[in-house]
């Protein structure tokens, strides 16, 4: 399934250990900001910093996923075979 990004820009997606290592900072700095009595006051910072964990496990999970659908499924089910309404029109 390709996506808009050239090849030179597109990234190999994040290891286990970089999102396991990303989701621990995250809660190391949640715990230290609730121990300085600084969580609430650091919520947009926060917010901000889940929205890169969100798109970080995003990219994790397409990716492993894209390499576990066998390549004919895949072809198939990005339109190479024709459209669910072109199916529909031929059986009719």
């Amino acid at each position: 399934m390709p996506d808009n990004q050239p090849d030179e820009e597109r990234r190999p997606p994040p290891t286990d250990a970089q999102i396991r290592a990303a989701f621990m900072a995250f809660a190391s700095m949640i715990r230290r900001f609730d121990a300085e009595g600084q969580l609430i006051r650091r919520l947009p910072l926060l917010m901000g910093k889940l929205g890169d964990l969100r798109h970080m496990a995003f990219e994790y999970e397409v990716r492993v996923t894209e390499r576990l659908v066998p390549q004919d499924r895949a072809q198939a089910d990005s339109g190479q075979e024709g459209s669910e309404d072109e199916k529909g029109r031929q059986d009719q």
